[in-house]
């Protein structure tokens, strides 16, 4: 399975957090993203650029 690298280090992130609350320790990371891109941190979302031979 292909995933995009920030994805993976998104979910990661959640799994981080859901182990802290089973254990009974509060969580690492204040706040969690997903990866749908409405919901991706600020700059976290991929560039495109398109190069000059797409451009014609």
């Amino acid at each position: 399975m292909e995933t995009w690298i920030f994805h993976a280090l998104i979910e990661e992130i959640k799994v981080i957090n859901e182990q802290c609350e089973h254990i009974g320790i509060p969580k690492l990371f204040n706040k969690t993203f997903g990866t749908h891109y409405s919901e991706m941190l600020e700059g976290f979302r991929n560039i495109l650029l398109p190069t000059s031979e797409k451009l014609l």
